[in-house]
């Protein structure tokens, strides 16, 4: 039998640290109970504080001014009602997953605390709170997606991966000067596509927790990996077998991100063909979709992987054209993976 999700429940944390980073210098790292690492405020939480976790995918209502005016450009509206979706976020290396608020500041589990206390004293009190969930009395639901696209897309893009972008060359007038006198840079065509990411988890891994739950039927799992398609600002659900699936099952991805040799790892580049950008590149009518890879991101050190690597591992998937002399006039790939 299927549980029910608990969305806001009591945790202790369990340990603090300093979020590294010089841009990061007045924020911690705090775990709670359970292995959840969330980011909050410097010296807002001591190690040993029970406090209040709001789950990944909680919708809090904007009520009772439990958000300051600093929060209000992250309020969305859900069910027609202004609230926060509690969801993951990176700082720097580091994922963010959930929330962790004072009791304090949340009237309505302060007053079941105090219930639980006088019944039954504070040690009793706060075992019988911990195995409560608070979603129902907060008015906290569990975010979905809205009506009328479900079945298409899981839930925003994963927070684990940067978008894929890659910075213009006029944006950076140092290029052609002493200061990159020794640097090797990759030259390659611009392809006239959208932005696609394919990525492969460990099941079980923080990264894995972070995802919204798969709906009954997906393939997107195996016993040890989950495999995740994902556009510019979607998770994609693999049942739809949009363009971006069909380009990612067609040259086989999920089994070829398993030879690079990384746990964790995402491929990003542009999904072109002839449905695409009104077909600016001129494909047949009848032309499969095609993925066509420009970068690979280490989701574990939250690294790019640099291309002397990538070739290295004679990884099977075609990658952008890199500009020859003279440069290639047509838009094929040039198969620079055996």
């Amino acid at each position: 039998m299927k549980t029910q999700r608990k969305l806001v429940t009591l945790r202790t944390i369990t340990d603090v640290c300093r979020l590294k980073g010089a841009r990061y210098k007045g924020y911690d790292v705090v775990t709670i109970d359970g292995g959840w690492s969330v980011v909050v405020f410097h010296g807002a939480f001591p190690r040993g504080q029970l406090v209040l976790f709001f789950e990944i995918d909680s919708f809090i209502p904007a009520t009772n001014g439990r958000f300051s005016w600093e929060d209000s450009r992250d309020m969305i509206e859900f069910q027609g009602i202004k609230g926060f979706h509690v969801r993951s976020q990176m700082f720097g290396k580091q994922i963010s997953q959930g929330l962790v608020r004072h009791i304090t500041a949340w009237p309505e589990v302060k007053i079941v605390m105090d219930d639980l206390e006088e019944e039954h004293g504070n040690q009793k009190a706060v075992q019988i709170a911990r195995g409560m969930s608070f979603e129902a009395i907060l008015g906290v639901k569990k975010w979905g997606i809205p009506c009328g696209v479900q079945g298409k897309v899981l839930g925003e893009v994963p927070q684990f991966f940067p978008r894929s972008a890659c910075e213009r060359v006029q944006n950076d007038p140092t290029i052609f000067t002493a200061k990159h006198l020794d640097t090797v840079f990759q030259v390659t065509e611009n392809l006239d596509g959208v932005s696609m990411t394919a990525y492969c988890i460990t099941k079980g891994s923080k990264w894995h927790h972070s995802l919204p739950s798969l709906p009954e039927g997906s393939k997107q799992e195996t016993p040890t990996t989950r495999f995740g398609v994902a556009s510019a600002g979607q998770d994609l659900d693999e049942r739809s077998n949009d363009d971006y699936w069909q380009a990612a099952k067609m040259t086989g991805i999920p089994e070829k991100l398993h030879k690079i040799g990384i746990s964790n790892v995402a491929v990003q580049g542009e999904l072109i063909g002839s449905r695409v950008n009104n077909n600016s590149m001129n494909f047949p009518s009848d032309a499969p979709p095609m993925f066509i890879v420009f970068q690979i991101f280490e989701i574990d050190r939250q690294e790019y992987v640099n291309a002397a690597e990538v070739v290295a591992w004679k990884m099977p998937i075609s990658t952008l054209p890199g500009f020859r002399n003279p440069a290639p006039k047509t838009h094929s790939t040039i198969p620079i993976f055996g």
